[in-house]
């Protein structure tokens, strides 16, 4: 899992550069998302 200060900025920007992307979701005080790479494994995001 990866960690961000910035996920929404992040998540705007994988958006624009056509990632695949799970929805940004709240989960208690924090927000994750997971995403595709090109191989097709799958990561987390999570952040404020």
């Amino acid at each position: 899992m990866f960690y961000s200060e910035e996920i929404f900025d992040l998540y705007k920007l994988m958006q624009k550069q056509k990632v695949v992307l799970g929805d940004l979701v709240q989960l208690g005080e924090e927000y994750v998302f997971n995403f595709a790479d090109p191989d097709g494994n799958y990561f987390a995001v999570t952040g404020k």
